[in-house]
């Protein structure tokens, strides 16, 4: 062979060689491109696989990296490594999680994201369901199913609305009826009740009613009654007519008064309270109150020292009234009832009395006294008298009058004798002194008359 065939097989070998270790790295380096992950579950509640491969090629001594996203969290999380058929496997979670998977093979990587399933029961459906039964007054039962059937062992948190308070509030779990029992409440009263049961949930609201009784209605009412001005008032609640024990009762005095008797009552067994006779008259609001519902009324009380004043009333009325203060005070005395009679008669005033009985405190062109204004008849008219025979009042009639100025001594010694006694007055200096002879006979009689 002649040396330029041989330098030209020689470069020609040469050629193929370099051609056949191109090929081979290129390949190489394309599997390493073409890494990719996956993962698979069969069933929610099952383990999950993750299966590393390389152009299809499953890839051995992989590393894979699992991290639980949105803040959940995994029992699975960490690194692993793939076996001989490029897989590992992760174990099923104890809720549905979503978890990013990596993996990593000669310095080439593939990642994916998937979820993976909690086991599934009768509550893990949308059907979950609950429900809250109860007659007034009574427990209530909250019921939680899931396609119909009692879910056991569901939880059940039970939330007071409209800031409102109830003792039943809080966290319940449910037998294996599917059932948790709710206290009667005190008062009606709104509820939000949620079940929750293997991540799925179901809230209802429904108000719980007390127990009802004869108040529990529109027809509360108050009254109050007075027996008299000056006395205490009786204050009765009732309820379609029959009497409320408990209920509460407000006493306020309007318009600006005051009344000793304000403040807060609870009626006792027969649906009463007692108010203080006020010290004058006052009006006052009384309001009962008994298992949230209410009657108001208002009414003047009448104090015992205006009663007999109260011009509004008969006469007869104000008298009753003025003796009863009098006793209540310890003043009771005919002097007492008689000066005030007197000075009160509505038929007292001249302009009220008949013309033929002429005025009433004229004498002779003289003013009486300012006390004998409205005297009786038999008490007699001393409207001639002066401060010195007040003494002479009531004297008989057979007393005779010592009112005569003529005969009167300045010493009114005279005062109270009986005609029979005569009349031995001192004339006048002037006098003979047996012009009036005669007075001492014993009838009174004048000599000559």
């Amino acid at each position: 062979m002649s040396a330029k065939k041989l330098r030209t097989l020689l470069v020609a070998t040469m050629l193929l060689v370099a051609a056949g270790g191109t090929v081979f790295a290129g390949a190489a380096a394309a599997a390493e491109g073409d890494l990719s992950v996956g993962v698979a579950q069969p069933a929610p509640g099952d383990d999950a696989t993750v299966t590393v491969t390389a152009n299809n090629t499953t890839v051995a001594n992989a590393t894979v990296e699992v991290t639980a996203l949105n803040n959940s969290t995994y029992a699975g999380e960490g690194t692993y490594t793939t076996d001989e058929n490029g897989t590992v496997t992760l174990t099923a979670p104890a809720e549905n999680v979503t978890v990013e998977v990596t993996a990593t093979h000669n310095n080439t990587s593939a990642t994916t994201t998937a979820t993976l399933y909690a086991a599934q029961n009768e509550t893990d459906s949308t059907d979950l369901s609950v429900d809250v039964s109860q007659s007034a007054g009574e427990n209530a039962t909250v019921t939680v199913t899931s396609n119909g059937s009692a879910v056991a062992n569901a939880s059940v948190d039970v939330t007071a609305l409209n800031n409102t308070s109830y003792a039943g509030e809080g966290p319940y779990t449910t037998g294996e009826n599917g059932t948790v029992t709710l206290p009667a409440p005190d008062q009606n009263v709104t509820v939000e009740v949620t079940a929750t049961a293997n991540n799925e949930s179901a809230t209802t609201t429904t108000t719980l009613v007390a127990a009802q009784n004869e108040t529990d209605s529109t027809d509360l009412s108050v009254g109050v009654s007075q027996s008299a001005a000056g006395e205490s008032a009786t204050v009765t609640v009732t309820a379609n007519g029959t009497a409320v024990a408990n209920a509460s009762v407000d006493v306020t005095a309007l318009n600006n008064s005051t009344y000793a008797g304000e403040g807060t009552y609870t009626t006792g067994e027969n649906g009463t309270v007692t108010l203080p006779a006020p010290d004058e008259n006052v009006t006052v609001e009384v309001t009962a109150t008994a298992d949230n519902q209410s009657a108001t009324t208002t009414v003047t009380l009448y104090g015992e020292q205006k009663a007999f004043e109260n011009e509004s009333l008969q006469f007869g009325q104000r008298v009753s009234a003025l003796i009863h203060f009098l006793q209540s005070h310890d003043a009771m005395s005919g002097d007492n009832v008689s000066e005030w009679v007197t000075e009160h008669n509505p038929g007292k005033a001249d302009e009220k009395r008949p013309d033929h009985a002429g005025p009433q405190n004229e004498t002779d062109g003289n003013e009486t006294d300012e006390k004998d204004n409205g005297k009786p008849a038999w008490a007699g008219n001393d409207g001639n008298e002066t401060d010195s025979d007040e003494k002479d009042r009531g004297k008989p009639a057979h007393a005779g009058n010592g009112d005569d100025a003529e005969n009167e001594t300045e010493s009114g010694d005279d005062h109270g004798k009986p005609a029979h006694a005569g009349n031995d007055e001192k004339e006048d200096d002037s006098d003979d002194g047996d012009d009036e002879k005669g007075h001492g006979n014993g009838h009174g009689k004048a000599k000559g008359h």
